[in-house]
């Protein structure tokens, strides 16, 4: 049903952005890279993993990157310097442990990590020109923090499914500040910063810790809560229409 809304949402936008005051609509499609802060939950539970399996040839890695696509579509009102917009930002990382147990199989242990967020954006036009476009915005976003794994031998592990580790607790909210820069060749720029304001908006992991270290869980503390802040940038293309 979220989703559903969401689509009936984009309908009425997009119809919306095709009759602004004379406005000029934009679409841009890009690559992101982002920088997770907040993670520190998810992390702990990763160094429990790699400090109770002492079998480890590979030991399973920090969250610190993540990456994507990025895409938006708006418009501008001419005469106005204001643009507005909304758009869907793409995130991922896979991390994986492996070693030779007991039985003498070599076990492999993959997470993915990744956020889907939706967002809105909002802002101002510091320059605008045929050949040059700088823009300063902030984004309102919705979407959901997930932490998929599997578990095999390291011979079959691609044929093994995904599971949801979050289930109970992968939806945000968050909010942010970006500056747009688009060039006259159709390359953009676009730094950004995300952040979850307040607590209330975190998501707690505890699920996480209790999937893939079955047996210290209990004894670690809970709820393990993590924010989707992130550093990034998004390069790519970027199409005005007049």
């Amino acid at each position: 049903m979220k989703y559903f809304r969401f689509l009936v949402f984009i309908t009425f936008f997009s119809v919306m952005i095709q009759q602004p005051a004379e406005g000029q609509t934009f679409f841009q499609i890009g690559y992101n890279a982002g920088f997770p802060d907040g993670l520190d939950s998810l992390n702990f539970i990763i160094d429990r993993y790699n400090d109770t399996r002492s079998y480890l040839d590979e030991e399973m890695k920090h969250v610190t990157y993540s990456d994507g696509m990025s895409m938006s579509f708006g418009s501008m009102i001419k005469g106005t310097g204001i643009f507005f917009g909304i758009g869907y930002t793409g995130a991922g990382k896979k991390i994986f442990a492996e070693g030779t147990d007991n039985s003498s199989k070599l076990i492999r242990r993959e997470l993915k990590v990744k956020s889907r967020i939706f967002d809105i954006d909002l802002g101002f036009s510091i320059m605008n020109t045929d050949n040059l476009k700088i823009l300063l915005g902030t984004s309102y976003s919705f979407g959901s923090f997930v932490v998929k794994g599997r578990v095999a031998e390291e011979s079959a592990i691609r044929k093994e499914k995904w599971e949801l580790y979050n289930d109970g607790n992968n939806l945000f909210f968050s909010l942010g500040m970006f500056l747009r820069i688009a060039m006259s060749a159709g390359l953009f720029i676009q730094p950004y910063f995300i952040f979850v304001p307040g607590d209330v908006f975190m998501n707690d992991v505890t699920e996480v810790n209790e999937r893939i270290n079955s047996n210290t869980y209990m004894n670690d503390p809970s709820p393990l809560r993590v924010k989707n802040n992130m550093f990034g940038v998004k390069i790519g293309l970027c199409l005005y229409n007049n």
